[in-house]
């Protein structure tokens, strides 16, 4: 089962605010799971011709949603494609960001064919932290991990290049550091983590989440976060 919600002003807001190359909002786009045998797809984007004082930003409103029984790509291109037939002009969405979720990214790919995306830095984080933990890393210790990846205020972390070959560079070099320091924490003769960043998350962080790309979609310095 899959019922997209929307009205003709939040299609005519997210044309307007995530179309326009001149000044564009990121689509965002999230999945909220387990209400009942449910799962609830909601979307934002901030309208540009608002300003809230008190944040300094421009608000953030809710787009179209979908409800749906099933999360895999053919229900997240149901729903764009659903939204298309109902304004074309959706098809020119710039950015969309959300999750790691691969269902997402290919349902919603072949549908938004400029798009480019970008992924949570929370869902990173997490995702990062859980996997940490199951290779036993003290949580002391994936600190370290993560001002390495994400940097901190006198810091710039792997996140922050400004380019793929630079993180490929700066990754490598942090090679035998990580190795070292899950040897030396864990008591294991064969470390896990640089293993499993590399095949895990590079690819994605080097695509979607790097000064580059964050600069394009408006964010300057800033990370982009998927919890509006």
């Amino acid at each position: 089962m899959r019922v997209v919600l929307t009205t003709k002003a939040q299609l005519s807001d997210v044309v307007k605010f995530c179309c326009n190359p001149d000044e564009y909002s990121i689509f965002g786009i999230d999945v909220t799971y387990d209400i009942g045998p449910f799962f609830v797809t909601t979307t934002t984007y901030r309208h540009l011709m608002l300003y809230d004082k008190d944040s300094g930003t421009h608000p953030n409103f809710r787009g179209p949603m979908m409800i749906h029984t099933d999360e895999g790509a053919p229900a997240f291109h149901y729903f764009v494609s659903t939204l298309k037939g109902l304004n074309r002009d959706v098809e020119n969405i710039l950015f969309v960001g959300c999750d790691r979720q691969k269902s997402i990214v290919n349902g919603l790919s072949r549908e938004l064919p400029i798009a480019q995306f970008l992924a949570c830095t929370k869902h990173v984080q997490d995702n990062i932290k859980r996997n940490m933990s199951s290779f036993f890393i003290p949580e002391k210790v994936q600190t370290e991990y993560l001002i390495d990846i994400f940097g901190d205020r006198s810091n710039k972390g792997l996140i922050d290049s400004d380019s793929a070959s630079e993180f490929d560079a700066r990754l490598m070099s942090l090679r035998i550091s990580w190795e070292e320091r899950e040897v030396k924490h864990c008591g294991k003769e064969t470390p896990q983590f640089y293993s499993y960043f590399l095949a895990n998350i590079s690819m994605d962080m080097k695509e979607k989440m790097l000064f580059p790309v964050r600069r394009l979609a408006g964010l300057k310095d800033n990370f982009f976060y998927n919890n509006c």
